[in-house]
Formats: C-alpha cells, sequence, structure tokens
C-alpha cells in the first residue's frame, strides 16, 4: 500500500500529463512592418504592364531624400537600342531622362514616391518560404488593401526583419483619370548605402533644359478595340490603333505611313 502510494506522489511531483483548453492557448502575435534600409543600391527588373515592356536596371535608391537614379543595362541582343539613364527627384516632382546614346536630356514632371518599403498601416496578407527547402528565404507579403477600396494598388513581398527587410519583389497600379500606370518590379543583388552619391548630379546637359509635358498614357481598363476587319487586316488594325501613343508614330506619320495604312483599315 506504502509503495503504490509512493509512485502516484512521484507521478504528481514529476508532472502527469494533463488537457489544456486550446481558446485559452495564448496565439503569436502576427508580424508588424519591418524598417527597410533608407539607402541600398542593386539591380531591378521592371515589367510595364501598360506598354507592354520589360526592362533591367541598376538602381540607387535614397529614401532618406526621396531620390533614385536608374540605369538601363545594355543588352546585346537589341542592337540600336537606347540607353536611358533616370535621375528622380521626388521632393521637387521632377525627373530627367539622359538618352546617353544620343547625348540629349529630357525633363519631366514626376508622379508620386514609389518608396519600395513598407507602409507603417500595411496588411499581412502572406508568409511563404521562397527557395529550395533548407536553404530558402522566408518571406512576408504585405498590401495596402483597405476597407471598401475595389483593389490593392501596391503589394510588396520582404524578407523578415532577422533577414534585414528587404524587398524581392512588388507590385504597383494606379489610375489616374484617363491614365494608368502599373509595374512589377524584382530585386536583386542588393547592398546597403550608396557608395558614390554624385550619381545623383545633374549633368550640364540638363541644368538649362525646359519642362517637358507627359504624353498621354494607354489605360489598361475601358479602352475600346476595333472588333470589325476580321483576319489578318484586324490585326494589323489592331496593332495601329494599340500603337497610337507610342512615340515611334510620330515617325512614320512623318513618312505618311500611318496615315495611309490608316486610310485602309477603314474602308475594311
Amino acid at each position: 500500500m506504502h509503495v503504490v502510494l509512493l509512485f502516484a506522489l512521484l507521478g504528481v511531483a514529476l508532472g502527469a500529463p494533463t488537457t489544456q483548453d486550446p481558446s485559452t492557448t495564448p496565439k503569436k502575435a502576427p508580424p508588424t512592418p519591418c524598417d527597410t534600409t533608407l539607402q541600398w543600391e542593386g539591380r531591378s527588373s521592371e515589367w510595364d504592364h501598360v506598354r507592354e515592356y520589360n526592362n533591367r536596371f541598376l538602381i540607387s535608391f535614397d529614401g532618406k531624400n526621396q531620390r533614385k537614379r536608374l540605369m538601363e543595362e545594355k543588352r546585346s541582343y537589341m542592337p540600336g537600342h537606347r540607353y536611358i539613364e533616370y535621375l528622380q527627384f521626388y521632393n521637387d516632382k521632377l525627373e530627367y531622362q539622359i538618352d546617353h546614346t544620343y547625348n540629349v536630356c529630357t525633363k519631366l514632371p514626376l508622379g508620386p514616391w514609389r518608396n519600395h518599403t513598407i507602409p507603417d498601416d500595411a496588411v499581412l496578407e502572406d508568409q511563404y518560404d521562397v527557395g529550395q527547402p533548407g536553404h530558402a528565404i522566408y518571406a512576408n507579403e504585405w498590401s495596402d488593401r483597405v476597407t471598401g477600396r475595389y483593389k490593392e494598388e501596391w503589394i510588396g513581398v520582404f524578407t523578415t526583419a532577422k533577414d534585414g527587410c528587404w524587398p524581392l519583389f512588388e507590385v504597383y497600379s494606379k489610375d489616374e483619370a484617363n491614365k494608368s500606370i502599373s509595374y512589377s518590379t524584382r530585386f536583386f543583388n542588393l547592398s546597403a548605402g550608396i557608395k558614390d552619391p554624385s550619381v545623383f548630379d545633374i549633368p550640364d546637359i540638363c541644368k538649362k533644359v525646359q519642362l517637358t509635358p507627359l504624353p498621354d498614357l494607354p489605360t489598361l481598363v475601358n479602352e475600346v478595340q476595333p472588333t470589325q476587319a476580321p483576319g489578318f487586316f484586324a490585326k494589323i488594325k489592331t496593332w495601329l490603333f494599340q500603337r497610337k501613343n507610342d512615340s515611334s508614330d510620330k515617325l512614320l506619320k512623318k513618312a505618311g505611313v500611318v496615315k495611309t495604312w490608316g486610310k485602309q483599315m477603314d474602308q475594311i
């Protein structure tokens, strides 16, 4: 009898398994937006959904002074391609586009600041691993989703605060009146700091340039497409319609190409 009682007391002392109500188990708090590095450099690949065009850039990002420098990477498989450098000063709402092929500078008004960081009021949408199991990077996906709005304008994927809170991928889309902008951007080969601050110096060819108004951009929605003219000519007519806002069409119009084809297409 004494032996049985001794083992029973030992069981209580060692901690017998007990059941716990799951509802009383403390839940892990969701992560809050981490702070990205204010100044960094690296590379980016950006797809413009409006113009249906992809480009790769060397990027210098200065969040302290709200400015960026983008330099198109040279691609050997695109002979004759112009390489543009973009100096973007968001505090002044100005952008300088420097065509290094022809040594020409254009001064343009600049849109809203794209910060490549996580807003304080961002909503956590998802968490997942990126890459090979065991060697993957853990990432958080955020958005600017708010109640009552039709869709998000921004979605960003970032590494966790433990891994430095670096941007990995970003989608930005915004409709303004009859214009739309929409980009998907990947970031890679990033490093903290800006090695040469002089990359933000405005070159002499830009200092006396007058401001050029932005051209109208095609919208992503409510764009009327021609439906008549079947077959081959329909494809050409659709192509001409989609290209109406392309600056290269101005050169074609001078040669009378677009004007002649347009008349022929309207008669089909």
